[in-house]
């Protein structure tokens, strides 16, 4: 898979940021749920083609897929049942991102470490992406940072009062969220533009 493609960037802004609540917390479950479905789906593809089970790649995905959504929300209903109850559905968000993305399909023909490699640090970008923006949408937002707190519940400290610059809450809206992709993928074409024009000048 390319380091970077608009394509994929825009599958990953569609199902992981903008349906997400704009905290910080909520960014750092859903990445960490990302990344460990992306490890085992790569571990999953190797041992398909070694079992020679091709025809059944769809099926087990899916199924194994489903089964670790299921287990992460048993253990988060557990850990942080706050947090498990305000995601609910967004939970299976992140399998349907990396099914988009392609990860598990390419790269088929390298060796298992190798693969794992090149992959894992392809969505270390889209995992800095999903931290970032979210920490931007909780932090102008809200006026707030959010963690796992004690007993169960989120940690929030309040940074400042919101009250008082009431137009910065649309940041962490949907309307917002899809306001600042849109912002984000024309600086990164003009960016692209430019280097490209200086690049072809030289």
């Amino acid at each position: 898979m390319k380091r970077f493609s608009i394509y994929a960037f825009i599958a990953f802004t569609l199902t992981m940021i903008i349906p997400m609540p704009g905290r910080f917390v909520y960014g750092v479950v859903l990445a960490l749920e990302f990344n460990i479905l992306l490890f085992v789906g790569i571990l999953i593809n190797s041992l398909i083609k070694k079992m020679k089970l091709n025809e059944l790649n769809s099926f087990i995905y899916i199924f194994l897929f489903i089964a670790i959504t299921v287990l992460f929300r048993q253990i988060l209903k557990i850990t942080q049942p706050e947090i498990a109850l305000t995601l609910g559905i967004l939970s299976f968000f992140p399998s349907v991102s990396i099914f988009l993305l392609g990860y598990i399909f390419t790269n088929s023909e390298k060796k298992l470490s190798e693969k794992i490699k090149i992959d894992m640090k392809d969505s270390l970008f889209y995992t800095l992406y999903l931290l970032i923006f979210n920490l931007f949408r909780d932090v102008v937002g809200y006026g707030t940072f959010t963690f796992f707190g004690s007993n169960h519940q989120i940690y929030q400290k309040v940074l400042f009062d919101t009250s008082k610059l009431s137009f910065t809450s649309i940041v962490a809206s949907l309307p917002g969220a899809l306001a600042a992709t849109a912002i984000i993928m024309y600086v990164y074409f003009f960016l692209k533009n430019k280097f490209q024009i200086i690049k072809n000048t030289e």
